[in-house]
């Protein structure tokens, strides 16, 4: 816990959104392609909080292939977000959203959502320190 509290110091007063797909119990549970709405919280150096729900108007997977019309319009549901964190994600979105400058992550897939977001913070710290200082 103080390494996540360290990690959170770390952005200063740069508070990150982070989008979590989840289908509930408090985990990132959900594949990105499925998710029709997702948790925001704001990561900080106050800590981590929820703030509300992005909902997308159609899941990006559809019987099992992605549709290009629906990722732009779940990237665009996703204006202003710094991270998703998903159980699964595919190659095309995870690239298009990278080029919308959302870093996305399935490495915490099933793992309680605070517990996710303060490991996510940690691994990037020293990335995050480093744009903060430049």
């Amino acid at each position: 816990k103080a390494e996540a509290e360290g990690s959170l110091r770390a952005l200063g007063d740069g508070a990150r959104l982070i989008a979590i797909a989840t289908k509930g119990g408090g985990r990132v549970t959900q594949h990105f392609g499925h998710a029709r709405e997702f948790q925001v919280y704001e990561a900080g150096s106050g800590g981590i909080r929820f703030i509300g729900h992005r909902r997308v108007e159609d899941a990006y997977c559809q019987g099992g292939f992605g549709e290009d019309a629906t990722l732009d319009s779940v990237i665009r549901s996703l204006a202003g977000i710094d991270v998703v964190l998903c159980a699964k994600i595919g190659g095309c979105p995870r690239k298009d959203l990278a080029a919308a400058g959302v870093k996305v992550s399935d490495d915490y897939a099933f793992e309680y959502i605070e517990a996710a977001i303060s490991a996510f913070i940690k691994a990037e710290a020293p990335t995050i320190a480093r744009a903060l200082s430049a």
